[in-house]
């Protein structure tokens, strides 16, 4: 099936002018019913589409799309830098996921285990705590280099967010304990 991101998530019925015109083609690993009468699913994207015409919008949304080729082939040129970009997302996934408290921490090694930059590129952004228009402009950029670029980007981004707010933790902390020692003195 083609899934595609909806452009307001608070749309009831979703119609051809409410979705982005790029999306996954996916394979359905698990799929179960949920209690309030809908179904949850379990896919794993396998390649990029993009609608070409919108066929029925009725009982759900019907479209012809064109399959974006996968296949990366990565100029001589480019496979230094392509390379100094997979290396740079991977570490610095690592230090995302260790100042995260919301991601596990299998994921650190993520990086390490995937060898096409394509694809550790594509995983990464999935995981990553960014807002769903973001990963849309991920997913729409469709030149590796490019899109490893705009990644490494929103990533240090967000490195620089956890580590601030990790900071400012810290220090709200440190004031804590020093006013309840301050405290326990003037009580002794």
């Amino acid at each position: 099936i083609g899934v595609v991101a909806m452009k307001d998530s608070s749309v009831e019925n979703a119609t051809a002018a409410d979705i982005h015109p790029m999306g996954v083609a996916v394979v359905i690993r698990m799929m179960a019913k949920v209690p309030d009468g809908g179904i949850r699913m379990i896919v794993q994207g396998i390649a990029r589409i993009q609608i070409q015409q919108v066929l029925e919008e009725e009982p759900y949304l019907r479209a012809r799309v064109k399959v974006l080729d996968s296949k990366t082939e990565i100029a001589e040129e480019d496979k230094v830098e392509i390379e100094a970009l997979k290396r740079g997302i991977g570490d610095l996934f690592g230090k995302i996921v260790s100042l995260s408290g919301n991601m596990p921490e299998e994921l650190a090694g993520l990086s390490s285990s995937i060898a096409d930059p394509a694809v550790m590129t594509d995983l990464i952004a999935a995981h990553m705590p960014i807002d769903a228009e973001d990963k849309q402009r991920i997913l729409e950029t469709v030149n590796l280099k490019d899109r490893m670029n705009a990644l490494l980007e929103l990533m240090t981004k967000e490195q620089q967010v956890l580590e601030i707010g990790s900071k400012l933790q810290s220090q709200v902390s440190e004031g804590i304990n020093k006013t309840q020692r301050e405290y326990y003195l003037r009580e002794q």
